[in-house]
């Protein structure tokens, strides 16, 4: 794939995540409160990085018994749209689950059920 059909994609699916999230922040406080700020940029649970997007192939590929390339990851993992949300600057890295790994594992293990829906695997 082109650099540039690269980024067209990657340009695609962020502003079809901003669409779905109706241009607003998805942050949610822990009183439950919603931002009110209109959404700037996109925000990954599990983030984006080369050595995140290592870490999550060699989990996903262990925890799942598979032998997904990297860029199979970085395409079907980290930019899924479960994994993507719209993020006003103020609250992108509220939406970073890197830290938690019983948060990562469940946000795979979602993924993974969505991929199998949508028949990209069986």
């Amino acid at each position: 794939m082109s650099e540039h059909r690269k980024h067209f994609e990657i340009r695609e699916n962020c502003m079809a995540i901003l669409d779905r999230d109706h241009w607003m922040c998805r942050y949610i406080d822990a009183k439950g409160n919603h931002c009110r700020q209109s959404a700037t940029e996109i925000a990954h649970g599990i983030s984006q990085g080369e050595s995140m997007t290592s870490i999550i192939r060699t989990q996903w590929n262990g925890e799942f018994n598979e032998s997904r390339p990297y860029n199979w990851i970085q395409r079907n993992v980290i930019h899924n749209p479960l994994n993507v949300f719209s993020s006003c600057r103020k609250h992108n890295d509220y939406f970073n689950i890197g830290n938690n790994p019983g948060a990562v594992r469940e946000r795979l293990y979602a993924i993974r059920e969505q991929l199998k829906k949508d028949g990209v695997i069986k």
